[in-house]
């Protein structure tokens, strides 16, 4: 018998399935799964559920929460999504694989597409029957060639069959993500060329809409009282045109602008909505920062205010390292079933970006041979829907043959992360992690009598009955429950500015005109404030470099949100965080070289040190109290007021998936940016929830994993827990991360769902 030929019996039962297949992919076709149909994708659902039945795999249909998107009026609104099929096998098995596809298509249901047809014995034409409906019925082909044979028990396997890929995967995508970090490799079911071509490198890409607003006036009578929208968009869509050509091979098509209206009133409302496409991750973080420069030029527009709404869905995939060597061990299986399996790059994007950005290598047009997708001619060739089935099914075979080469299989933790408040305990290991971290870091210094000192007020903050922000300040650590070592810091500082002044710039705006000389003039300005007296402040976030991985980032960050949710009278209205500005490749800071260093005897590290402890009333003693104008200062000072600090970037991109937007005001000594959010606008107390445990079950039974917490203050403790929901105030968890957590049957949890 010769290597391959022990797996051909169960690739030889695959071709009797053709004409069932062929049936399956008629009938699924004719139902209208627009992304947008929600009824016509609950019709996909049912039809589905019974044809993955014969699989026998746990099976989970998850709602989704809404998205949001910006109106043609500016108005912000809730965007509704079907559910997110996920269906799971051996989650415990040696080697992992992700599987998976969606079920919408880009036909609404007003498309006059809307049914499938043969145009010869090898060809069929309709909606969806290459992108991706013929896609499932090679996964579903696949499996049950896969568990009819002897190899299945050495591999597990999940698939996600989600219905918003089409319009960028916005609301299942942390569900992609948390299932690819489970995984060892993972297979998407997009349709591969006519020919069999692979997609390789994929763009990445991200759908935007920058929403800009002005002030309205009649144009005859007050047409200079008026600043129109519609002409800051025009410098928008201008700026945002020039950036192409500039970084690399990143392109910005503009596509869309809303707004204006009557040519008698001068126009306050515009919407520029544009894609942004990039090749590589440097690429991704230039276009972010030439956007969010176009952000300030415009807000720094007389009587305009401007903010960005959406965001990369999806990240480069470049074909580089372990996704790589995957297409290659998968052509050389190809050569197995006379395949001759090639790829090329696309500036094309789906989901298989997103399993890159999880981490995990894969391939993502293991799907059915066809072409002319997103338009009335899409077609599948007929002789590749078994074909492509036997490939995958060789795939998954070979994989749970043990013969998946080792480099793509992952070390298996038992351990969990778990966030909890500070002890005194803690401090040897704490002043170890604030030696490693960053100068910039100012809330966390190397000093063990300072961190004694925090963790000693921390202590008495979570121990405390109070019912309003006052100085209180919750410290928490990120502890590894294998070995009790403390991972990572943040912190929630109450009530800022009460007791000390909390001191930044605002930058201001006048407008000067002069009638005898017919010139308007727009300056801004610095002006020293304490506006965020009493607002509740988050920071001290930082993260062990050993542990940057598998979700702990998040974990440590939202678990001051959840914190906050559960006990939202100990925290204010308004929550704020103050980065790290920005500064150069020898720590200095443009602007304090231009302005701060003119008032102190210091240099800017000790400065900055001295007021990241707390004593900030020399700030008060020796800054200008008159408002200082910015187009006085050197340019170099200008450009970095509100720009993060390079090494921040991800934290400050951690807290506009929450909601934070940049507040007009900046440090008082580097010029980082302040960002703010009303508590309850925060996106992790929005989506969460309380709810009961039902019971404690094993992992195989409840493989999602959930942010939660526990429901008490100074016994707090939150984690990712694997968790069945029940219904909507009812879960289970698994046992033996509850007992980390000190949970038992019966108890509270408050929990998101990502």
């Amino acid at each position: 018998m010769t290597e391959h030929a022990k797996f051909q019996p169960w690739l030889d039962w695959l071709d009797p399935r053709y004409v069932q297949t062929l049936d399956r992919l008629k009938t699924w076709s004719a139902i209208n799964s627009g992304t947008g149909n929600i009824d016509g994708l609950a019709q996909m659902v049912d039809a589905i559920l019974p044809a993955f039945a014969e699989l026998d795999a746990e099976t989970n249909i998850i709602d989704l929460p809404d998205g949001e998107a910006v109106s043609p009026g500016g108005d912000i609104l809730p965007v509704r999504y079907g559910k997110v099929l996920h269906f799971s096998k051996r989650p415990q098995a040696p080697v992992r694989a992700l599987l998976c596809i969606h079920y919408d298509t880009v036909f609404g249901t007003d498309s006059p597409f809307q049914s499938p047809r043969l145009i010869n014995d090898t060809t069929l034409n309709g909606p969806g029957v290459a992108d991706a409906k013929g896609g499932i019925l090679t996964i579903l082909n696949a499996l049950a060639a896969l568990e009819r044979s002897p190899f299945a028990n050495g591999i597990g396997w999940d698939v996600v069959l989600n219905p918003d890929e089409e319009t960028g995967s916005a609301g299942s995508s942390p569900i992609l993500a948390e299932r690819a970090r489970a995984a060892d490799f993972g297979m998407i079911f997009e349709p591969a060329l006519a020919d069999g071509t692979l997609a390789g490198a994929r763009k990445g890409s991200g759908n935007f809409s920058i929403r800009i607003k002005g002030k309205a006036a009649h144009a005859g009578r007050e047409f200079y009282a008026g600043r129109s929208a519609m002409v800051a968009a025009a410098h928008c869509v201008t700026a945002l045109d020039a950036l192409n050509g500039k970084t690399g091979d990143a392109t910005f098509n503009i596509g869309k602008i809303d707004g204006g209206g009557p040519v008698n009133i001068v126009p306050d409302t515009a919407i520029v909505r544009f894609n942004v496409r990039v090749a590589t991750h440097d690429e991704r973080h230039s276009a972010e920062t030439g956007m969010s420069a176009i952000i300030d030029q415009l807000n720094a527009m007389d009587g305009i205010t401007a903010d960005l709404h959406g965001r990369f869905g999806r990240a480069p995939k470049e074909m580089a390292g372990k996704t790589k060597a995957l297409f290659e061990w998968v052509r050389d299986l190809g050569n197995n079933l006379d395949l001759d399996i090639s790829w090329k790059a696309t500036g094309g994007c789906c989901d298989g970006n997103n399993l890159a950005e999880a981490g995990l290598p894969n391939i993502d047009t293991l799907g059915v041979r066809g072409g002319l997708i997103h338009s009335d001619q899409e077609f599948v060739k007929l002789d590749s829907l078994i074909e492509r089935a036997k490939l995958s099914a060789l795939i998954l075979m070979k994989a749970g043959a043990g013969e998946l080469p080792a480099s793509f299989v992952k070390r298996r933790f038992k351990h969990m992360m778990r966030v909890r408040p500070a002890i005194m305990a803690d401090l040897d290991r704490l002043v170890d992690l604030a030696s490693g971290a960053s100068k910039g870091l100012t809330t966390l210094p190397a000093n063990r009598g300072i961190l004694e000192t925090r963790i000693a007020d921390s202590i008495i903050a979570f121990e405390s009955d109070v019912d309003g922000p006052g100085g209180e300040s919750y410290f928490m650590v990120l502890e590894d429950t294998e070995n009790g070592k403390v991972a990572g810091t943040c912190a929630i500082y109450a009530g800022v500015g009460l007791s000390k002044a909390f001191y930044n710039y605002k930058i201001l705006k006048i407008t000067q005109y002069s009638h005898e000389l017919n010139v308007t003039s727009t300056s801004h300005l610095l002006n020293l404030a304490n506006d965020y007296q009493g607002a509740t402040e988050v920071g001290t976030l930082y993260l062990d470099p050993e542990y940057r991985k598998d979700g702990n980032g998040q974990l440590l960050a939202r678990s001051r949100y959840l914190l906050m949710g559960c006990f939202a009278s100990r925290f204010s209205e308004i929550v704020m965080a103050e980065m790290r500005g920005w500064q150069d490749k020898d720590g200095k800071s443009p602007l304090w070289e231009a302005l701060g260093s003119h008032f102190f005897q210091l240099p800017f590290p000790d400065a900055d040190y001295i007021s990241g402890v707390g004593n900030n009333q020399f700030i008060a003693d020796l800054m200008p109290k008159f408002p200082i104008y910015i187009e006085l200062l050197p340019k170099a000072a200008q450009d970095v007021i509100g720009k993060t600090h390079d090494e921040t970037r991800p934290a400050l991109n951690l807290l506009k998936k929450e909601g934070f937007r940049f507040s007009n005001a900046v440090d008082v000594f580097d010029g980082g940016p302040c960002v703010d959010v009303r508590l309850e606008d925060i996106r992790t107390i929005r989506h969460s929830r309380l709810a009961t445990v039902r019971n404690l079950v094993d992992r195989n039974t409840s493989t999602r994993r959930h942010l939660a917490c526990t429901i008490a203050l100074k016994g707090f403790q939150s984690s990712w827990l694997h968790m069945q929901p029940i219904n909507r105030d009812t879960v289970d968890l698994d046992h033996s991360e509850a007992a980390k957590l000190g949970i038992s049957a019966g108890d509270q949890i408050r929990y998101v769902t990502d």
